[in-house]
Protein backbone atom coordinates (compact mmCIF):
# COMPACT_ATOMS: atom_id res chain seq x y z
CA UNK A 1 0.00 0.00 0.00
CA UNK A 2 1.32 3.22 -0.93
CA UNK A 3 1.15 6.27 1.26
CA UNK A 4 0.86 10.14 0.40
CA UNK A 5 2.01 13.16 2.38
CA UNK A 6 -1.16 15.09 3.48
CA UNK A 7 -1.33 18.20 5.81
CA UNK A 8 -3.89 18.69 8.59
CA UNK A 9 -4.61 21.16 10.63
CA UNK A 10 -4.87 19.67 14.84
CA UNK A 11 -5.37 22.07 17.99
CA UNK A 12 -1.66 22.22 19.39
CA UNK A 13 -3.79 21.43 22.99
CA UNK A 14 -5.45 18.70 21.64
CA UNK A 15 -1.95 17.53 19.65
CA UNK A 16 -0.24 17.71 23.54
CA UNK A 17 -2.85 15.82 25.08
CA UNK A 18 -3.48 12.74 23.05
CA UNK A 19 0.46 12.26 22.14
CA UNK A 20 1.21 10.64 25.40
CA UNK A 21 -1.75 8.71 24.90
CA UNK A 22 -1.18 7.40 21.34
CA UNK A 23 2.36 6.87 22.63
CA UNK A 24 1.33 4.77 25.68
CA UNK A 25 -0.81 2.32 22.93
CA UNK A 26 1.71 1.76 20.63
CA UNK A 27 0.31 4.29 17.79
CA UNK A 28 1.54 7.54 16.28
CA UNK A 29 -0.66 10.15 15.63
CA UNK A 30 -0.32 9.67 11.87
CA UNK A 31 -1.43 6.06 12.56
CA UNK A 32 -4.38 6.84 14.84
CA UNK A 33 -5.47 9.30 11.96
CA UNK A 34 -5.06 6.75 9.69
CA UNK A 35 -7.00 4.62 11.80
CA UNK A 36 -9.98 7.25 11.85
CA UNK A 37 -9.96 7.17 7.62
CA UNK A 38 -10.35 3.54 7.27
CA UNK A 39 -13.01 3.29 10.07
CA UNK A 40 -14.95 6.13 8.08
CA UNK A 41 -14.50 3.93 4.35
CA UNK A 42 -15.96 0.49 6.36
CA UNK A 43 -18.57 2.69 8.01
CA UNK A 44 -19.02 5.09 5.37
CA UNK A 45 -19.64 7.78 8.08
CA UNK A 46 -17.99 9.14 11.17
CA UNK A 47 -16.79 5.99 13.49
CA UNK A 48 -18.48 7.71 16.59
CA UNK A 49 -21.87 9.07 17.50
CA UNK A 50 -22.60 12.72 16.57
CA UNK A 51 -24.61 14.01 19.97
CA UNK A 52 -25.71 17.40 21.08
CA UNK A 53 -24.15 18.01 24.72
CA UNK A 54 -26.84 17.35 27.45
CA UNK A 55 -27.71 20.87 27.77
CA UNK A 56 -28.56 21.16 24.15
CA UNK A 57 -30.14 17.18 24.26
CA UNK A 58 -32.02 18.69 27.37
CA UNK A 59 -33.62 21.49 25.48
CA UNK A 60 -34.21 19.61 22.01
CA UNK A 61 -36.01 16.95 23.85
CA UNK A 62 -37.92 19.83 25.36
CA UNK A 63 -39.13 21.31 22.08
CA UNK A 64 -39.97 18.24 20.96
CA UNK A 65 -42.00 17.44 23.80
CA UNK A 66 -43.74 20.62 23.89
CA UNK A 67 -44.38 20.40 19.68
CA UNK A 68 -45.95 16.74 20.01
CA UNK A 69 -47.52 16.62 23.54
CA UNK A 70 -48.23 20.09 24.90
CA UNK A 71 -49.31 22.13 22.03
CA UNK A 72 -46.40 24.75 22.63
CA UNK A 73 -44.10 25.89 20.40
CA UNK A 74 -40.30 27.57 20.34
CA UNK A 75 -39.40 29.58 17.58
CA UNK A 76 -35.61 29.22 19.05
CA UNK A 77 -33.47 27.55 21.86
CA UNK A 78 -33.67 30.68 24.22
CA UNK A 79 -37.59 30.67 23.88
CA UNK A 80 -37.53 26.48 25.01
CA UNK A 81 -34.75 27.07 27.57
CA UNK A 82 -36.55 29.99 28.87
CA UNK A 83 -39.60 27.30 29.02
CA UNK A 84 -37.73 24.21 30.20
CA UNK A 85 -36.53 26.73 33.41
CA UNK A 86 -39.54 28.09 34.37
Amino acid sequence: MSTKSTTIRINNDVKNDVTPILSELGISLSEAVNMFLHQVKLRRGIPFDLILNETELAVAEAIYEADNHIGESFNSWEQAKEWLNA
